[in-house]
């Protein structure tokens, strides 16, 4: 599957996403869809081989198979900037702040609005008023 994602991505210029495949029988792998989000869905246990997936998702299982999964990305991702770039800026809005309510206030004439006050949201008063 790998030199097949790797061909996909150099053919179409999407180097970070989420595909839907199918593999039909007697041919190639098919791709429905390319995302630029997506979800890291764990492989299910092989107990879970013949059931439906969505019924997986329901399960302890799944929530601590995708957390771990969410767990080495991130990790992977943090040692790829750490090693090639030398350098990480990690960007911590809306994680350890509700800087919504903010931009919000900032939309303009009203939210959602039609422009923003990128002034008024960054200002001092606005980025203190974060919770």
């Amino acid at each position: 599957l790998a030199p097949f994602v790797r061909e996909f991505a150099s053919r179409t210029g999407i180097d970070v996403g989420g595909m839907d495949i199918a593999f039909p029988e007697g041919s190639g792998p098919v791709v429905f869809e390319v995302s630029p989000i997506f979800d890291l869905n764990p492989e299910p246990p092989a107990e879970w081989a013949q059931r439906p997936y969505k019924e997986y998702k329901q399960t302890d299982d799944y929530t601590r198979r995708r957390a771990e999964a969410y767990a080495q990305c991130a990790q992977r991702i943090v040692e790829h900037a750490v090693r090639s770039r030398r350098c990480l800026f990690v960007d911590i809005d809306n994680t350890v702040n509700d800087a919504i309510n903010r931009i919000r206030r900032a939309a303009l004439p009203a939210w959602p609005g039609e422009t923003f006050d990128s002034a008024r949201a960054f200002s001092e008063t606005e980025l203190a008023s974060d919770r």
